[in-house]
């Protein structure tokens, strides 16, 4: 989730994508993802865990390079050495990774196997007019199991639609990596009304 300014929301999407699922989510990372070893020690602890989610949150104006979150999000296995012993750890990667900043960019190696949302803010979030119907998106929303429960019948309802017209297969092209995820995932988008949520991204001028 990118974005040009703070306060677009970037941190609370990452949010939606996680709590409904997995309720309420821990603190998103706490070390800097330029330091190298830290956050090679990061990715071994949550392949471990069999985490399901990972959250690098504010990672503003740098270009991300990461021989090891990039294995991270295309291996289907980990292999490390458990740290302060002399055993190794071999076992499934669960972790969707998510990542936040203002003005974030990556490398070809991660861009290429990314889905990007834009949040091109032209105003700073004090000055853009607030609509009277909005839903905000702030603790409240999260703490009210309500709403929680809203957005998983959201889910499955597209679920259901994708089913009952026959699970028809997505025509656009796979992210380099996640064939499967793709075959499910963009196929229930695309069945639902949303056709081009696998399309590169470009910076465009207006965010979408």
């Amino acid at each position: 989730f990118v974005s040009n300014l703070p306060g677009s929301g970037k941190s609370k999407l990452a949010q939606l994508c996680v709590e409904p699922v997995e309720g309420a989510v821990g603190a998103p990372s706490g070390w800097n993802i330029e330091d190298k070893q830290e956050t090679r020690k990061e990715l071994d602890a949550a392949a471990q865990d069999f985490a399901t989610y990972m959250w690098f949150d504010d990672v503003d104006r740098i270009k991300i390079r990461s021989t090891d979150l990039n294995r991270f999000i295309t291996s289907k296995t980990w292999s490390c050495r458990v740290i302060g012993t002399g055993m190794r750890f071999k076992g499934p990667l669960r972790a969707m990774v998510l990542m936040t900043g203002n003005g974030l960019t990556v490398d070809d190696n991660l861009e290429r196997r990314t889905l990007w949302v834009d949040l091109f803010a032209r105003m700073k979030a004090s000055d853009r007019p607030i609509a009277a119907d909005r839903i905000e998106l702030n603790e409240a929303f999260f703490e009210s199991e309500e709403n929680m429960k809203k957005c998983l019948a959201v889910m499955w309802s597209m679920i259901r639609e994708w089913d009952a017209r026959g699970r028809p297969r997505t025509k656009q092209r796979s992210i380099e990596g996640f064939d499967s995820w793709c075959e499910v995932v963009a196929s229930i988008a695309e069945a639902c009304g949303f056709p081009k949520g696998l399309a590169p991204y470009e910076a465009p001028d207006g965010g979408n």
